[in-house]
């Protein structure tokens, strides 16, 4: 794999963060305990094992841990969110699995966004209409910055992809154009 310095210094901090996690919302509950929040996890409980290395308010995701979900907009995909609540101000982690040639259709984000190429190619476009000739293609290790409010669509590679995209919520996906169905 081939990546600038800045993105694998800024790719390894995110694996640091999240490690290569599939995981649910996690809020504390006590000093050494944290619970998995809605989407999956049926009320289990994920214990952080704390050192006196560890500062307060430290969260890992084991990678065991992760509860994917069909995501309720995309045909095939799945969805983990890391950290955080979309509904709720606050940071917000969220990985997305798309299957081999998936197209998610133009939409708007009220907030900006990062995202990381975790896996496979993942490939992005702006404009109120799917034009596949205008979509430009990363790789594991690449990173973009979506400013807010930018219409823009989405592909998977040959391989599928995941993609892990960071914002700060409350959010939401507004669809310009749905798929046909």
């Amino acid at each position: 794999m081939s990546c600038r310095p800045f993105q694998l210094a800024f790719l390894t901090a995110l694996l640091l963060a999240a490690c290569t996690a599939k995981a649910q919302t996690l809020a504390w509950r006590g000093p050494f305990e944290i619970a998995a929040g809605a989407g999956g996890v049926n009320g289990s409980q994920l214990r952080a094992e704390l050192s006196p290395s560890h500062p307060e308010g430290f969260v890992e995701v084991p990678a065991d841990r992760v509860r994917w979900q069909a995501h309720p907009a995309i045909r095939g995909a799945e969805y983990a969110i890391l950290l955080g609540k979309p509904t709720q101000r606050g940071p917000l982690i969220v990985r997305v699995k798309l299957p081999p040639n998936a197209q998610v259709m133009p939409h708007t984000h009220p907030e900006a966004r990062t995202y990381t190429v975790i896996s496979g190619e993942w490939k992005l476009g702006f404009g109120e209409k799917y034009d596949a000739a205008a979509l430009l293609s990363y790789t594991p290790g690449d990173l973009y910055r979506l400013p807010a409010k930018v219409p823009h669509f989405q592909a998977s590679g040959p391989s599928g992809s995941i993609v892990q995209i960071e914002s700060i919520g409350p959010t939401s996906t507004d669809f310009i154009q749905r798929a046909e169905r």
